[in-house]
């Protein structure tokens, strides 16, 4: 599964409404929600609290605000906004990928609440900003459906080029859809190449 294809799943998953929640206590009652996903040194399905009775490829988390800190290399922080919550979805490969590390995570897209455009697009560059993404495309996109969506193809939406944040670390995106000038989603992509050589993970004490 390549990254892109693996991210859209993961967004159809949302779309369909997966369960497991910071509130659902009977989900996470032998595995809590880890508070940090501390994924600097490496992405193993446990640094973000994967629970041991998910066979799935997907686990689906609602966080509010202060409630989760996920932790990147080259500084990178996602967390919830004081606006609302974020839902995060690491995935991990399919089972019929038979010789991919299972342990290992692929994806996780986050997703922030839903804004106007306006807000959206203030957000966007702000995190362009922040973590040295080329945010050039998220402008377009926020000129183009100010007005109401741009219906042209593939007008409501829009992708930043992946910056990869270390040499042998997570491509970091960020993805944009407008369906209407007060309702647009934003979201961010982490995407790894596990079929690199992963060093050896070093969690700081």
């Amino acid at each position: 599964m390549t990254r892109h294809r693996g991210a859209a799943l993961l967004l159809a998953a949302l779309l369909a409404g997966c369960t497991i929640t910071f509130n659902d206590a009977e989900q996470n009652e032998e595995a809590p929600v880890k508070p940090v996903w501390d994924l600097r040194n490496s992405h193993r399905i446990e640094d973000v609290g994967w629970p041991e009775a998910n066979d799935s490829d997907l686990y689906h988390v609602v966080a509010q605000p202060g409630e989760l800190k996920i932790l990147l290399p080259a500084g990178v922080v996602i967390e919830p906004p004081p606006e609302g919550p974020i839902t995060a979805i690491p995935s991990r490969p399919p089972d019929f990928a038979e010789d991919a590390d299972h342990t290992q995570l692929e994806n996780i897209v986050v997703n922030y609440p839903t804004e106007p455009v306006r807000d959206a697009a203030r957000r966007a560059a702000e995190l362009a900003r922040r973590w040295g993404i080329d945010g050039s495309e998220l402008a377009v996109w926020a000129a183009r459906n100010a007005e109401g969506p741009d219906l042209s193809v593939d007008g409501s939406m829009t992708s930043t080029r992946a910056r990869r944040l270390t040499d042998d670390g997570p491509f970091l995106s960020l993805d944009a859809r407008a369906r209407s000038v007060e309702e647009s989603y934003l979201s961010v992509t982490v995407s790894w190449d596990n079929e690199r050589p992963q060093p050896e993970a070093e969690h700081p004490a």
